[in-house]
């Protein structure tokens, strides 16, 4: 192959890689920051539009540190609905039955993208 011809490649494919960055937008740690503060939405059929906002890398790690998994569940469902609700505490989580905590943890985790294992 012609070196000529493999530095027009080469600056083809530069062309092309700063022509998708362009198209995708430069990553802003500010604008990541205030997407990770956002309130979510979500609806489901038992409990109506469900408010909730994203855990901290923090919070993700603490929770990761509870080793009881009911635990980890519960406290996982109470700080994703504490940003939407301040006024909910852990222990009106807790007093709710486990089938809802359940429920709360597998409809919130559905829009985590990671959360959840891809099926096999």
């Amino acid at each position: 192959m012609d070196p000529n011809d493999i530095i027009k490649q080469a600056q083809e494919l530069e062309e092309k890689r700063k022509a998708a960055a362009v198209a995708v937008g430069n990553f802003d740690p500010i604008k990541t920051l205030a997407d990770s503060n956002a309130i979510k939405e979500i609806y489901d059929e038992l409990f109506g539009v469900i408010k909730y906002g994203s855990l901290t890398y923090k919070e993700n790690k603490a929770i990761k540190a509870i080793t009881d998994m009911e635990d980890r569940t519960t406290n996982m469902v109470f700080l994703m609905l504490k940003k939407a609700y301040p006024e909910l505490t852990l222990a009106d989580v807790e007093a709710w039955g486990f089938e809802k905590v359940a429920r709360m943890s597998f409809l919130i985790g559905k829009e985590i993208k990671g959360f959840l294992p891809k099926p096999t």
